[in-house]
């Protein structure tokens, strides 16, 4: 009986702690975690998001998940703990992480202030006398001048290298390529190497670019808001790995990444600040943001209450984003089979740093 008493006044402690759990804005404003649920149902029903799930960082600690609504609308499958989203471009900072790990474990021999064509000819722009400017660190920050994707199967430049911030995912492609030429992999087995050196040692169970029998049988199905019906599109999860879109994972996965940014968890300090460092101005189109810099896989921009680094992804039907205060430890990422994802991105980053306020209530 005694036993029985024990478990039940820790269960109820347990509860209590979930049903009234706090969260402190980078503000110094505290949020319930009920005033959060509400929240975010109300913007998801606003934004008509058919499902999200939602990890909150404080004290590099994760303390609130929560996953809402449906990861299949037709069979009325809920969002879980475990259900798999398309991270988009969000996978750009995981990149830009990998790389740097690489290096720092020497399994990477690549000077990024070097021109890449001196390690690596890329057939799809040999022969353009621009590619000879185009070094590793352009390529993370997106001032290659290379489009964000081809069009009509043709890569071509759109601006001088080095010149200016133009997005470009093709960009982060073409540094893949380049790595996986000189770490003897490919863009089947490069997903491996990405395992060995991120995943596992940063304990990311389900964080992946490349599909695995796991990752497909947990996929959310995508949806768009305008749609005629409500089946939704199951993409099958990608057999190549996609350095700028690519990426498939959880809430709490890429929460626990987040966090090992912030307490410099795999990458030593020096190589955490060059991660982060802020090596080009641009204004973030997705979020309509003012004297934001880019740095490698990261949007930066500093606030009231210190800097704060960003990204947001678009798949289409899948989108979402995270924001961290890398000093204060303090975060969140968003991930959503709708897409609107960015806009409920965009509340919850304004939240996380102001607190309520009527601009976004």
């Amino acid at each position: 009986m005694e036993a029985v008493r024990i478990t039940a006044i820790i269960f109820l402690a347990l509860l209590k702690i979930t049903a009234f759990g706090q969260i402190k804005t980078a503000a110094g404003q505290v949020i319930r975690f009920a005033q959060m649920d509400l929240f975010i149902r109300h913007q998801m029903d606003s934004l008509k998001l058919p499902g999200a799930s939602v990890a909150i960082i404080r004290n590099g600690k994760i303390i609130y998940e929560r996953s809402f609504g449906y990861a299949n609308i037709d069979s009325l499958k809920k969002v879980d703990q475990q259900t798999i989203f398309e991270a988009a471009s969000l996978s750009k900072a995981v990149f830009g992480y990998f790389i740097l790990k690489l290096r720092q474990d020497r399994k990477l021999q690549l000077d990024l202030n070097q021109p890449v064509y001196h390690y690596f000819s890329y057939p799809d722009i040999v022969g353009d006398e621009r590619n000879e400017r185009v070094t590793a660190s352009m390529l993370l920050s997106h001032t290659s001048g290379l489009p964000n994707w081809r069009e009509h199967g043709k890569l071509t430049f759109k601006l001088t290298p080095g010149l200016q911030y133009f997005y470009s995912g093709e960009g982060f492609e073409y540094l893949a390529k380049a790595v996986e030429y000189l770490t003897h992999t490919n863009s089947c087995t490069f997903d491996s190497l990405f395992q060995q050196e991120v995943a596992i040692p940063l304990s990311l169970h389900h964080f992946g670019y490349v599909g695995n029998p796991y990752l497909a049988r947990h996929k959310a199905y995508g949806y768009y808001s305008n749609a005629k019906d409500s089946k939704g599109e199951l993409r099958p999860v990608p057999d190549y790995f996609g350095a700028a879109h690519t990426l498939h994972t959880n809430a709490h996965d890429y929460a626990l990444f987040l966090t090992a940014i912030m307490k410099g968890k795999g990458l030593n300090k020096a190589n955490v600040d060059s991660l982060l460092k802020p090596r080009v101005q641009t204004r973030f189109p997705d979020n309509n943001l003012q004297n934001v810099f880019y740095a490698y896989g990261f949007a930066v921009e500093k606030t009231p209450f210190g800097t704060r680094y960003m990204h947001t992804g678009n798949n289409g039907n899948f989108t979402g984003g995270f924001m961290f205060f890398r000093d204060k430890q303090l975060g969140y990422v968003v991930l959503t089979n709708g897409d609107h994802g960015i806009e409920l991105d965009a509340k919850l980053a304004h939240l996380m740093t102001y607190g309520f306020s009527s601009t976004n209530k």
